[in-house]
Order: C-alpha cells, then structure tokens, then sequence
C-alpha cells in the first residue's frame, strides 16, 4: 500500500476491526467479513433459566453429539445465536468507519449456497443476483485534492492540503503503543520503590480507568456502587484529594473535553496507536490553541518514579494530541496522574 500523509496523520492504515472502533476515515476498504461460520463445537456453555446464573456448564459437543439430546441442540442452537450476533455487530463497526466511501470484499457465492455469514446477508440485501452493488458517487475522492508541492509533515497545517504519496513500505506495518516507551527501571530501584504487587493488577486499572473515563467536570455524579472493594478504596481516596478537585473543575474560558479518545497516527514515521485517558483543551474562537493531557496510573511505585518511567510515553501523547488538534507541540503538555496514595 502506499500511503499519504497530512496533519492529522496517516490517511491510510491496516487494522483489524476491533482496533477501528471509534475510528472514522474518508474511505475504507473492508474484507474478511464473509469468514465461514464456525462451529461452536468444545466452547463452554453455561445453562439455565437465568443465563446470568447459570446452573450448569459444560464444552460443547460436535453437532451430531449435540443434536441427538433436546437440552444440547438447544444449547448449541443459543450459543450459535449469541456467536453469530457477536459476528453481525463486528460487522456493524466496520462498515460504519467511513464518512465518504465504503468499499467491501466478499467472496463469490454459488447459486445454491447455504452460506450463513455476512457477505451472504449483503448480497440478500443488496444486490440478489448480482455480483456487484453499487451506490453514490464513485468519483467523491476529486474533491480531496493532494498538494504537489514538496511540504514537510512537521509543517503541514489541517486543511492546507495534503503531502505528496509517501515511498511504498514493504511487510504489513504494525503499530507502536505509547506506553511501550516507558522506561523500566533497574531491578535495584523497583525493589526501592515497589510494594508487593498483585496478580489482578491489569483488571484494576482496567477498572479504574473505565470509572474516571465518565468524569466531565463533576465530581458529584460519580457512581461507585459497583466498584470493586479495591478500587473502591484507591478512588474513594483519590476523589477527594486535592489532585481529583483541580483535574475534575472545569477552569474558566472555553474548554473541550476528550475521554477515553483512541487514535492512530504516523509519528516521525512511525505508526503509533494508543488513547488519551484525558485531555482537556483550551480554546479561543472555537478553535484549540493548547491543551493538557492527563495520563491515570495504578502502578505500585513514587509519584516521582512513575513520572520518570513514561516520561517517553507522554512525549509521544504530546505530538500525537498537537497533530490531531492542529496546535504547536509546545501548547500541550502532559503528566502522568498517580491514584494511589504514597504511603509513610
């Protein structure tokens, strides 16, 4: 593939479907949606009247097993149900990323095809007894016209044009996590600064981080009733520090908000995909002119440890949040923000 490039980053991207979600693009080309149907053959059932508790489990038998007892075809028949809706709605994600062109490859399907997947539902829908289905116009991509100039991404600006094709990359590209920049520290400096660690330590922060991504600007609508007894403890704590009230008031002027915001873009020629916990933006007129990332962290160590560790994580939030607002990489700044409490 080649690629262009603009101020808002790569135009052009390789993902799966999940990585997409929240994502929107001028075009995008979608393929493997027509995958055969697997068969919920050795997968774990759990029945019952109340499916949220259950009264028995057990791995799915093959389907001539499974059909020759009423309670396992019915079981196989619901958990192809759940599978296939799963399916549809991944389907959904990807065919809804676009906001100029959609482009979907599907395989050629024979006449007598009992196939069940969903490129069989597009052409039911679309295009019964036609190979092709075709809609809009094909021609929307004149109107992105690409600058012929020679034009640097660093001083490319939205909305002045486009830089020329970038040279043609070969393998399939992969992303670069923000994250997996942070320094780690020498064994002897953990072993100063670490408390015992906990197993379940990822679910925490997966935990916490989903709570604090429904703050806005009021502390007082903050649901913790079903927390866990964990998390419980480290947010009642941090919510009413100081750190929580300064970070969750909304300073005077015109302010935007971004939570839990996703993004993939081309960083001095590497790809980086990553998402802002929170940034806060300050703007004038409507438009952005500086703004404050804020990176929430779990970790068992010093609030001065933890700066230190991502501070090239923040680097790159730093340079991704300047091309996606269209602002000089000198009006962001961004930190790290410990939840636990130091203790002693």
């Amino acid at each position: 593939l080649r690629r262009r490039a603009d101020a808002g980053g790569d135009v052009v991207r390789i993902m799966t479907v999940h990585q997409s979600k929240g994502l929107t693009f001028d075009m995008s080309i979608v393929s493997g949606l027509d995958g055969k149907g697997g068969q919920p053959s050795e997968k774990l059932y759990l029945g019952g009247k109340d499916r949220s508790q259950p009264e028995w489990g057990c791995l799915m038998p093959s389907k001539d097993i499974a059909e020759s007892d009423t309670v396992m075809a019915e079981a196989r028949d619901a958990l192809t149900v759940d599978e296939d809706y799963g399916k549809l709605c991944a389907s959904y994600v990807a065919v809804t990323r676009s906001r100029r062109a959609l482009y979907i490859v599907t395989d050629i399907l024979g006449e007598e095809t009992e196939a069940k997947h969903f490129g069989r539902h597009l052409e039911l829908m679309l295009s019964p007894g036609s190979l092709v289905y075709e809609r809009g116009d094909d021609d929307w991509y004149e109107e992105k016209k690409i600058s012929t100039t020679e034009t640097s991404q660093d001083s490319a600006k939205i909305g002045e044009g486009l830089t020329p094709l970038l040279p043609c990359r070969s393998g399939t590209p992969h992303p670069l996590s923000p994250s997996s920049l942070a320094v780690k520290h020498q064994a002897s400096l953990e072993s100063e600064t670490r408390v015992s660690f906990s197993s379940d330590a990822a679910d925490l922060g997966t935990e916490i981080h989903e709570v604090l991504s429904r703050i806005a600007w009021d502390l007082k609508v903050v649901d913790l009733s079903g927390c866990s007894d964990q998390a419980l403890e480290l947010l009642g704590a941090f919510l009413k520090s100081k750190e929580a009230k300064k970070i969750f008031s909304k300073p005077d002027g015109e302010w935007d908000l971004w939570n839990e915001k996703p993004f993939d873009l081309m960083i001095d020629g590497q790809w980086i995909s990553g998402c802002f916990d929170r940034v806060q933006i300050r703007r004038e007129g409507g438009k952005p002119v500086k703004a404050e990332i804020l990176d929430y962290k779990t970790n068992r160590l010093t609030h001065e440890a933890i700066a230190k560790e991502y501070e090239g994580q923040m680097e790159q939030y730093r340079k991704a949040a300047s091309q996606l607002l269209g602002i000089d990489v000198t009006q962001v700044t961004a930190r790290t923000v410990p939840i636990r409490t130091p203790k002693g």
